[in-house]
């Protein structure tokens, strides 16, 4: 079966060699196993393996990179492609987690405010 993804969606995915669409298939049937080929930005092709004929239904996902935006005269709006989450703090110690080495910057003009008393060991840090 070959699957042709919507237009509307393909205008807005990424899809290369370093960015590959991941397709997910779910049977919905007995047969000998499917495999995904021809994956690219406008569909992709389901085999059954071993050359098998069966009509099995299947349902699919599909997991892609988003494209970037552009405005109407082509120059790029919002930059998608390529961008990486940064990388993330730290671990935190036993001691963070129970609250013992928790930090706050109460600056001093701010004294009039209300701190609940449950905060109060906050402050004083």
């Amino acid at each position: 079966a070959t699957i042709q993804i919507d237009p509307l969606l393909r205008s807005a995915i990424y899809v290369s060699q370093e960015h590959p669409l991941k397709v997910f298939i779910q049977l919905e049937g007995n047969c000998n196993g499917v495999y995904v080929t021809n994956k690219s930005s406008t569909g992709f092709t389901v085999k059954e393996l071993n050359y098998g004929t069966s009509n099995v239904p299947f349902s699919w996902h599909i997991v892609a990179n988003r494209a970037d935006t552009k405005r109407d005269n082509g120059t790029i709006s919002s930059k998608h492609v390529g961008i990486r989450f940064p990388i993330g703090p730290s671990k935190m110690s036993q001691q963070d987690i129970n609250g013992d080495n928790i930090k706050t910057s109460v600056k001093e003009s701010q004294d009039d405010v209300e701190i609940p008393k449950n905060l109060e060991k906050l402050k004083s840090n």
